[in-house]
């Protein structure tokens, strides 16, 4: 059914998994946002960017929309400079609306952050994470560092 964000076509082993927890655990909160969208094609052929507006977000998930035509049912969004990756789902589509659950839940400090920023477009350039409630964790480095090498190859 058209419009029903529970009715997408697109079907993968993150879709079925982010769909067996469809109950919302977090409140939503207001935001508009401009940040980085990442995707692959081909495999990991091909790395295509763009961008991606939020307009409410949760620990869980966000509601989302983008003019890029043809997203993979998973992405990335990035924020910063390639500093801070979520990685996302679309777990239904409405209007022009992405329905996104996050692979991994986000720290609330930082969701409560990104929902009194004023500035769309703050994250569009290198920023300093501790100032939003993200420590910098070796791990996200170490995702970052393969990220950034996969772009530089593309």
């Amino acid at each position: 059914m058209p419009g029903d964000p529970t009715s997408v076509g697109r079907k993968n082993y993150l879709s079925r998994i982010a769909r067996a927890e469809d109950m919302r655990r977090w409140p939503r909160r207001d935001c508009r946002l401009c940040v980085g969208l990442l995707c692959t094609q081909q495999g990991v052929r091909v790395i295509r960017k763009g961008q991606v507006w939020l307009h409410n977000v949760s620990e869980g998930g966000a509601l989302a929309s983008t003019r890029m035509k043809n997203i993979p049912s998973h992405f990335y969004v990035y924020f910063g400079d390639y500093q801070y990756f979520i990685g996302c789902v679309i777990v239904g589509e409405s209007d022009d609306m992405l329905h996104l659950r996050f692979i991994r839940e986000q720290p609330t400090e930082f969701i409560d952050i990104l929902s009194r920023l004023t500035d769309p477009f703050e994250f569009r350039s290198e920023v300093r994470l501790s100032l939003y409630g993200l420590p910098d964790h070796p791990g996200s480095r170490n995702e970052t560092a393969a990220l950034n090498e996969a772009l530089g190859a593309s």
